[in-house]
């Protein structure tokens, strides 16, 4: 079973998604494997400070495009996997209770194949981050 960190603060510009990165390079390097899920549903950001452009990202899960494992990436260098969000889009930043509600399950279900999921959440006390 894997072990689950929501990172959060009620203020952005913490450096929340730097620790989450941190956090995940520190756990690969002890070998387990690790999932960093970009809860921040209005602007992501996990893949840009990475230095990635994922083909897919949760945008296109929220639009039927591709399924939630299909949209999970490989960070070689850093030997891990991210589920990046999608930068700048309201449109995930104002889901229904019951999209999220799926969301979560669908995160349940893939965190089964990691030791570690990361989720770095937005910033805020809203019911956004708090679901």
């Amino acid at each position: 079973m894997s072990k689950v960190i929501a990172v959060s603060n009620q203020k952005g510009g913490v450096g929340k998604t730097w620790f989450s990165i941190t956090l995940a390079h520190t756990l690969a390097a002890l070998k387990k494997k690790v999932l960093i899920f970009d809860g921040d549903l209005g602007l992501a950001n996990i893949d840009i400070q990475l230095g990635l452009s994922p083909d897919y990202d949760l945008g296109d899960v929220i639009e039927g495009e591709i399924d939630f494992k299909g949209a999970i990436s490989h960070y070689k260098e850093g030997g891990f996997d991210i589920l990046p969000g999608r930068s700048g889009s309201g449109r995930l930043s104002d889901l229904s209770p019951a999209r999220l509600a799926l969301i979560r399950e669908e995160l349940k279900s893939v965190s089964k194949d990691y030791d570690w999921v990361l989720i770095d959440l937005g910033a805020g006390i809203g019911g956004i981050v708090k679901s």
